[in-house]
């Protein structure tokens, strides 16, 4: 049994790997990053935002939005402007252009995850989903909550990152 857990877990190490694969090679034809579609998402859905407010929501640190968002506004998919009620916080905006990028990124998107489902029936993925939230049920039993759990993976990219 020991075995075949790890070659359970070694196939989803591998289609996370695949995923990811796929959905930069996608977001690089666009002429984007890969993370930048979730902040163009995210704008779409909530209107203008701070760097801070995109980078709760992705879970990342405020720099690595800068970053990002410093890129795509030289791109012309964002618009800065400065918060009217506090000059030192920018208001963030997705302009046509980027709305235009993470649209044909989402139907790209959509393709690859249909053909990662293509073959299944409407009840095995009813069952695979079942499958997943039991899994995500065990290793949250200890009541992990989702901020703990980021600033734990946050922690560990960063000393990944300073060992190389």
């Amino acid at each position: 049994m020991k075995e075949n857990l790890r070659d359970i877990i070694f196939q989803f190490n591998t289609l996370s790997c695949l995923h990811r694969y796929h959905i930069s090679k996608v977001a690089n034809s666009m002429g984007v990053y890969r993370g930048q579609p979730q902040i163009m998402d995210y704008l779409i859905k909530n209107g203008e935002a701070t760097q801070r407010e995109i980078a709760d929501y992705l879970r990342v640190s405020p720099a690595s939005v800068a970053v990002s968002v410093k890129r795509m506004a030289k791109a012309g998919l964002l618009e800065k402007t400065a918060d009217e009620n506090d000059l030192r916080f920018n208001k963030i905006k997705i302009t046509p252009k980027g709305v235009e990028i993470e649209r044909a990124c989402r139907a790209e998107f959509d393709k690859i995850d249909k053909r990662m489902f293509s073959g299944f029936s409407h009840e095995e993925l009813q069952q695979f989903t079942g499958f997943l939230k039991r899994i995500n049920e065990n290793l949250s039993g200890d009541k992990i909550s989702r901020e703990e759990m980021f600033d734990v993976l946050e922690e560990d990219k960063k000393r990944n990152e300073e060992s190389l």
